[in-house]
């Protein structure tokens, strides 16, 4: 191969390096826009769990009492 050939086949070859990286540097870019956000997101969630003083707690004070033949068909 004629060296002005192999400077073509590098410079080709370069050139789809440098847009490899340069995809792979937007995706890097745009997953921390997309963590800056899921993280700011998740702060101002937490914020608003951790100031609510109003928390209602579900619990089962009575036991439902089902008839026999029902706990039967679904045990």
């Amino acid at each position: 191969m004629s060296e002005k050939e192999q400077d073509k086949k590098n410079n080709k070859e370069q050139k789809r390096m440098n847009e490899m990286y340069e995809m792979i540097k937007q995706f890097i870019q745009t997953q921390i826009e997309v963590n800056k956000s899921r993280i700011k997101h998740f702060k101002e969630f937490d914020e608003c769990i951790s100031h609510d003083e109003d928390e209602e707690f579900v619990s089962i004070e009575n036991e439902t009492d089902f008839s026999k033949k029902f706990e039967e068909e679904w045990a």
